[in-house]
């Protein structure tokens, strides 16, 4: 099984740093809601070496295919400003960059996961200090998170509007301001305290 490091709590400055944990990071058990595909079949917990074997070629193409038509915003190492980054992957979602090659959402994840340590930004739970709680059996299930609900305004893809949140951050928060939900959570630590009794 692929280990985290408290390394990970520095974001990485490499595209195959960035790739690595991300892949690192798809190998290990997670909380999650169990989905499933258009086949009926449940969707696995975790990616295999052969699955993550071929994840990590994939995103290394994706990089080099968009490197190749955007080469500043790829460059080594990797550039400290994520909006140039975001900039370059929108581009990338273009109608003349989707084909099998290219896998925009897996990058996207990865970069924006690397950016924020893989630790949630509502719980501050990262996914390193849950490993080692749970002595190697589970990590944080994380997703990405829209400080302003997609709704509510047209900022799906700008990265000032995007974190990564825990599974259960992402749930509770659903169409909730970034505010809102903070209040939420606060109310739901108190209570959480009265009923242990700390």
């Amino acid at each position: 099984m692929p280990e985290i490091s408290n390394e990970w709590l520095i974001p990485a400055t490499t595209w195959e740093a960035v790739v690595d944990r991300y892949v690192c990071y798809r190998q290990l058990r997670a909380w999650r809601s169990r989905t499933r595909r258009k086949t009926g079949e449940l969707v696995p917990q975790l990616k295999t070496a052969k699955e993550a074997d071929n994840l990590r070629t994939c995103l290394m193409r994706t990089i080099n295919i968009l490197g190749s038509r955007s080469p500043t915003c790829f460059p080594q190492p990797l550039p400290a400003d994520i909006e140039t980054i975001f900039s370059t992957l929108n581009e990338g979602t273009t109608r003349a960059l989707k084909c099998r090659q290219i896998d925009i959402h897996d990058l996207w994840r990865a970069v924006l996961f690397n950016r924020d340590t893989y630790t949630c930004q509502y719980c501050h739970r990262s996914a390193w200090e849950m490993l080692a709680e749970s002595r190697g059996e589970r990590t944080l299930r994380f997703e990405i998170d829209h400080r302003l609900p997609r709704i509510d305004n047209s900022r799906e893809f700008d990265a000032s509007n995007l974190l990564t949140a825990c599974l259960s951050c992402n749930r509770i928060k659903g169409q909730l301001t970034e505010e809102q939900f903070r209040q939420e959570l606060r109310s739901l630590a108190v209570a959480v305290c009265r009923t242990v009794g700390v």
